[in-house]
């Protein structure tokens, strides 16, 4: 083989490996483990998917509000011990948005739900200076709203709630899995029939929700 020719193959493996370790390099800062705090903004607003959602749950909601003027700016990965691990580029912005995701995405339990968007208000106050928060939420991601927001939405050590809006909520309940519509009924005084042990728990607690716009 021609010394030319040797030459042109190792300068296309070099062109190569430099190419893949860019697009290597690229996806790492734009997911990398966010390891210093930074202020954000005064007002984030989180994006919280339903049962065995995930990212794709609300990529599109998060594209949606970008085009309207918002910045993605962090996501939040929550473990099933609580704890959670911030990724992305925190810098300040006008309206910071951050993407939540449960890693247990499947939990049943509403008030460990509300513990963990607890965990992440608490940390986007605490590291990145945000002082209100706003929350968009889908489904199971609506019970893990109310249950912080009646259990923690006042304290000190979390943003402000100032916006709330809900989408497909089942607040009145579930009869398991594949539950069927209008299984539940409403009794003489508006509450559902049968009720569950969620619901009376939430309206046992219905007066320390914060003062807010629920929409």
């Amino acid at each position: 083989m021609k010394k030319s020719t040797w030459i042109a193959i190792i300068a296309v493996v070099i062109v190569a490996i430099g190419g893949g370790w860019w697009v290597y390099s690229q996806h790492q800062s734009e997911t990398q483990t966010v390891t210093d705090a930074k202020p954000i903004g005064k007002t984030a607003t989180i994006f919280l998917h339903g049962y065995s959602g995930g990212r794709g749950s609300t990529d599109y909601l998060i594209a949606q509000a970008e085009k309207a003027g918002g910045t993605k700016v962090l996501t939040a990965t929550v473990a099933p011990n609580g704890k959670v691990t911030w990724q992305g580029n925190p810098h300040k912005v006008k309206h910071p948005l951050v993407q939540v995701l449960f890693t247990n995405n499947k939990n049943p339990d509403y008030t460990v739900d509300g513990k963990w968007v607890d965990n992440v208000a608490k940390g986007l106050k605490k590291d990145y200076g945000v002082q209100e928060l706003n929350i968009v939420a889908h489904s199971m991601g609506n019970l893990g709203t109310m249950f912080y927001a009646v259990r923690n939405g006042n304290d000190k050590n979390v943003p402000e709630l100032k916006t709330y809006i809900a989408m497909a909520g089942h607040y009145d309940g579930i009869l398991g899995r594949d539950d069927q519509p209008n299984r539940i009924k409403l009794d003489a005084a508006g509450k559902p029939a049968p009720m569950n042990d969620t619901y009376a728990e939430l309206a046992r607690l219905r007066a320390k929700f914060p003062q807010m716009c629920v929409c």
